[in-house]
């Protein structure tokens, strides 16, 4: 290679590095989206848009008053559709999503306008429009800013066909002249503008006004946060690192996936590799990073919310344990001897420092969880004093699945072990017998776990069932990351 070849290749690979995205390498989510659940998505929003349309109406306020203008007798009424020409379909030219309408049989909107000129003189008239079988056909597609990834909207393909509605004002002979010529000269032609700015219009709106003003390349910024003493935002990145990928019947979706607090920071590292779709056909699938994961569990751990208490009746009733004093006595001695026999609340609040990450080849969830452990002795007329408190580092695995018979979401805890025992409240002189703690609640460690996965067994809740698809989920496991495929199949009708 000569002089002048190796300059060259160095401009190059500087203005290439100079042109680089400065978004992740790698997504910290990513989604799937076959055509078949865009199918199901078509008809099961079409059939329940007639009852939404219901309540809306019923909001709808029926007079409002503006100056000098008033408008009365607001209805919206007679809403029907004809689903049959409506669907969704993965458009790979277009590189997004076509969406044929369904065709707006009817609807009909009525108000009565009073114009108050000068004291009691006021000119009043009604307003009628009558929409009949209008249709409405665009496209949507989302792509990413090559260097800032922050993300931008393109309607295509729009056309609005009115049908045959129109419009009526009545009340005076003027009035009704006035709608009369305008809806017979102008109705069409006031169809092809709108045809023609619609679309423009709305990319103008979205990219140059509701993009920039809630986005800052990508991010999303929520202000007005207070944690303790301190005010901050809350940031939520939606920037793409990549373009969606469009195929004849999926769309493949990437996303940075990050929530933080601004005086914090990301707390954890951007993936370092890619992560996989699962090769079966399932309708929708959704891969998270650990990265992404943990970003949003730590942030909403930050905001000090997530309290568990767990009353000792509780205990009772779903485990069958009393919990006491007396029962703690070979595990925390100084209960009993500080407070004699008496019951036992606990109340765990994780804490910042909990993360958990996921690996191919064991199949659980591998969880680091930290969290402020209170001791609460209950006295004989049940009012309340904290015994201790303490922080407990726990390592657990975690296995997921569901019964596919009743759709039952089945948490199991294996494992477990504390890592850490460290008392940071001490009502009862328990700081000096920490190490000893731990290593006796290791010891029973089993039956802790036993009674923890009987207790989640318990509250564990059902999916919901629908009565035009089924549906079935599939987990998969990868190094730093966790997928989830969903399978729709239309039940026989």
């Amino acid at each position: 290679m000569n002089y002048k070849t190796l300059v060259l290749a160095l401009v190059a690979l500087t203005s290439t590095v100079a042109n680089a995205s400065d978004v992740q390498a790698y997504p910290g989510i990513q989604f799937r989206l076959e055509q078949d659940f865009l199918d199901v998505l078509t008809k099961e929003f079409f059939e329940v848009l007639p009852v939404v349309m219901e309540k809306i109406e019923a909001l709808i306020p029926k007079e409002i008053t503006v100056l000098n203008v008033k408008v009365s007798d607001i209805t919206l009424k007679d809403f029907q559709i004809d689903t049959e020409r409506a669907k969704f379909t993965i458009d790979k030219a277009n590189r997004g999503i076509r969406m044929n309408w369904a065709k707006l049989v009817n609807y009909q909107f009525h108000c009565h306008v009073r114009f108050g000129i000068f004291f009691f003189i006021a000119v009043n008239w009604d307003i009628d429009v009558f929409a009949k079988n209008a249709t409405l056909d665009n496209g949507l597609s989302i792509l990413g800013n090559d260097h800032s990834g922050a993300p931008s909207v393109d309607f295509f393909g729009t056309k609005i066909d009115i049908g045959q509605s129109y419009y009526r004002m009545s009340g005076n002979f003027i009035m009704y002249l006035i709608s009369f010529f305008t809806d017979l000269l102008l109705k069409y032609p006031l169809e092809v503008l709108v045809n023609l700015f619609i679309q423009p219009g709305i990319n103008f709106v979205i990219n140059d006004v509701i993009i920039p003003f809630f986005f800052q390349d990508g991010m999303i910024e929520i202000k007005n946060f207070h944690q303790g003493n301190e005010t901050t935002s809350l940031m939520l990145d939606f920037t793409l690192p990549e373009n969606p990928q469009i195929h004849d019947n999926s769309i493949d979706t990437f996303n940075d996936g990050a929530i933080y607090f601004k005086n914090h920071g990301e707390t954890f590292k951007p993936p370092t590799s890619p992560m996989r779709y699962q090769f079966e056909d399932y309708s929708l699938q959704m891969v998270a990073s650990s990265f992404t994961v943990n970003q949003v569990v730590e942030t909403v751990l930050e905001t000090g919310l997530i309290v568990l208490p767990i009353d000792h009746r509780i205990i009772k009733e779903f485990v069958g344990i009393d919990l006491t004093t007396t029962l703690m006595l070979v595990i925390i001695p100084e209960l009993f001897y500080n407070y004699g026999s008496r019951s036992l609340n606990l109340q765990f609040t994780p804490i910042s420092g909990t993360d958990i990450d996921w690996s191919q080849d064991n199949k659980t969830t591998d969880a680091h969880i930290k969290m402020l452990a209170d001791f609460i002795i209950v006295e004989s007329d049940n009012s309340t004093k904290l015994a201790f408190q303490a922080v407990l580092d726990i390592e657990a695995d975690i296995a997921l699945n569901i019964e596919e018979t009743n759709k039952t979401v089945n948490l199991q805890f294996s494992d477990l072990e504390i890592q850490g025992f460290n008392v940071v409240v001490d009502n009862c002189n328990v700081k000096s017998d920490q190490d000893n703690i731990k290593t006796r609640l290791n010891a029973i460690m089993g039956a802790i776990e036993l009674s923890v996965n009987q207790f989640v067994k318990v509250l564990s809740p059902k999916l919901p069932e629908f009565q035009t698809f089924d549906y079935k989920i599939h987990f998969d496991y990868q190094d730093h990351g966790f997928g989830t495929g969903i399978s729709i199949t239309p039940k026989k009708q």
